[in-house]
């Protein structure tokens, strides 16, 4: 007799990419959110001195940059509060790229260049900057490992047992 995966709770059955429900303890899942708020929090004290950049030491008189800059404060500080709010694996994980993404920014413009700009880490605010950003994308990385660790294993399992009930059919 064959499993009906879909029966029992999982969206495995029907697409084998789908994650089952349940996932991470209680336990880790608070500590996920813990993550997720401190996260979000250092993405948008990013946001913060981008503006203050923009605001406040000229930033916003260079063609391309400052523009950029004023985006990056702003998008910063909305992607924090709805993953704040919202506490989703997957928006974690979009701030943690995120935040990974505007250190790597600043990274090029240091080394390459950009849009015409070349940087540097002894400008005003910039190592601050690489090192909120940097920290914000591995603390909202480890929030989302732990909330989408448990659920592949159980989507690893559920594919497993599936197979296995397939093969006896």
């Amino acid at each position: 007799m064959a499993i009906d995966a879909t029966r029992a709770g999982s969206a495995v059955g029907s697409d084998p990419a789908a994650l089952p429900r349940g996932g991470a303890s209680p336990a880790m899942r608070w500590a996920a959110w813990a993550l997720i708020w401190v996260g979000s929090v250092l993405v948008g004290g990013s946001g913060v001195i981008h503006y203050h950049l923009w605001a406040s030491l000229g930033y916003n008189n260079i063609p391309t940059i400052g523009p950029l800059f004023l985006f990056q404060a702003v998008a910063s500080w909305v992607i924090a509060v709805i993953t704040s709010l919202f506490r989703k694996w997957w928006l974690a994980g979009l701030e943690a790229v995120f935040s990974f993404a505007t250190a790597a920014g600043l990274l090029w413009s240091v080394e390459v260049g950009l849009f015409g700009w070349q940087d540097s880490l002894s400008a005003p605010f910039a190592g601050m900057a690489l090192s909120v950003e940097l920290a914000g994308g591995v603390v909202l990385s480890l929030a989302t490992s732990i909330l989408v660790a448990p659920r592949l294993k159980g989507a690893l399992k559920a594919r497993r047992n599936q197979q296995l009930a397939n093969r006896a059919a």
